[in-house]
């Protein structure tokens, strides 16, 4: 299954470019419940990829805003989060921010049923998808604003010939294909 930044029970990938602690390599995604999985400097010394409270929350009075650390994966349901962490397998419950862990997959599964949570809203994802949801829609972007240079002949298309130009569109349009994936 696909990701999507358009579908609406899909992670949301934010571009963190204007968090001053967030680096190159540090991400950001927003869960449906409007929380955050993160690799990221205010956290990912301490707690590694985890979900926590929405860095931009006004409620972030907590001492402690992180609810799972060491993220290993995780995927969507209905009002949750469920993943494994270092901790164990765990289900959040994005309504009321409880967490409760488990030893194994089956009792994870078993707890998944007992809730009704029936099918997943996302394919499991891993700190990697997180990666590339983020920057790859950073790409896709920049890639979009290419092809309307050279489409109007300005930018980095100003100074090429009409060949340059159709040779620079069906590269970037490649480059497109392969981030539709």
């Amino acid at each position: 299954m696909r990701l999507s930044l358009r579908q609406p029970h899909r992670t949301y990938a934010r571009i963190i470019d204007s968090l001053p602690f967030c680096g190159q390599d540090l991400w950001t995604v927003t869960t449906p419940g409007k929380h955050e999985v993160s690799k990221c400097d205010a956290f990912s010394d301490k707690h590694g990829v985890c979900l926590h409270r929405a860095l931009n929350d006004a409620e972030q009075e907590d001492a402690n805003p992180v609810f799972v650390s060491h993220i290993q994966w995780w995927r969507y349901y209905k009002g949750h989060v469920v993943g494994k962490a270092k901790k164990g397998f765990f289900v959040f419950d994005e309504r009321s921010t409880k967490v409760q862990f488990f030893t194994d997959q089956e009792k994870l599964d078993e707890h998944i049923k007992e809730l009704k949570l029936n099918a997943p809203l996302s394919k499991r994802m891993t700190p990697q998808d997180g990666f590339n949801q983020v920057f790859g829609a950073m790409m896709k972007n920049l890639y979009e604003q290419q092809l309307k240079e050279i489409e109007q002949g300005t930018g980095i298309s100003k100074d090429l010939n009409p060949a340059q130009r159709e040779a620079m569109k069906k590269s970037i349009e490649q480059y497109l294909k392969t981030l539709e994936g």
